[in-house]
């Protein structure tokens, strides 16, 4: 109805709400004839949609978690590529920086894509349709596999971290390169670069113009 604004998710499952009857039933047939299903369609593709997107919480919870200690791994690099005793040692310094980039690309592809995403669903709400809400879906649907991946690799190597070194004030810097090279270097390569440059493009769709390219 006129009187209702909806911009978000949460609106939408509002109106389900409404203790009329009628009006939450109209509600529900407008929403079907914009996704263009049958009524008792709705509830399905609303479930499919809601499974797709709480992926992105939990990315976005997971990657909060780690964060702090990805954190002091990065602290120590810096320390470690500027100590007298550790600063001409190549190796060490060839690990480190592996170890920093994928680190640090972790955090901000991760972050960079869900705020693509984000966005994309606010403007989704404003005029949906069902190629907007289908490229959104399978789009996010298409990076689940690599963002867990990369999480995975995260949430083990971070863990391993904290239980080394549960406070900033223990172990040296000595202890904490050794464990930087023999426990979190393997495997840091399977950290990946998540290719989303041309998600806007994807996303597109008559009547759902490209937001700006996130690079």
């Amino acid at each position: 109805t006129d009187r209702v604004d909806v911009r978000t998710f949460a609106d939408i499952a509002r109106l389900f709400r409404d203790p009329d009857v009628e009006t939450a039933l109209a509600n529900l047939r407008t929403l079907a004839a914009k996704l263009r299903v049958e009524l008792d369609q709705v509830p399905r593709v609303l479930a499919e949609y809601g499974d797709s997107f709480l992926s992105l919480s939990y990315f976005e919870h997971c990657l909060q978690e780690v964060a702090p200690d990805i954190m002091s791994m990065r602290a120590t690099i810096e320390a470690i590529r500027s100590h007298p005793q550790t600063r001409d040692d190549m190796s060490m310094q060839h690990a480190c920086d592996a170890i920093y980039h994928r680190l640090s690309l972790l955090i901000a592809e991760t972050k960079g894509l869900t705020d693509v995403f984000h966005a994309r669903t606010q403007g989704m709400w404003d005029d949906i349709s069902p190629a907007s809400f289908q490229a959104l879906q399978t789009t996010i649907q298409s990076f689940q596999a690599d963002i867990g991946r990369n999480l995975c690799v995260a949430v083990v190597k971070s863990k391993g971290w904290s239980r080394a070194f549960p406070s900033e004030s223990m172990g040296n810097l000595t202890a904490r390169a050794r464990f930087l090279v023999s426990e979190i270097r393997p495997g840091i390569d399977r950290i990946a670069h998540l290719d989303y440059a041309d998600v806007s493009t994807r996303l597109a769709s008559p009547g759902n113009p490209a937001g700006p390219t996130v690079q």
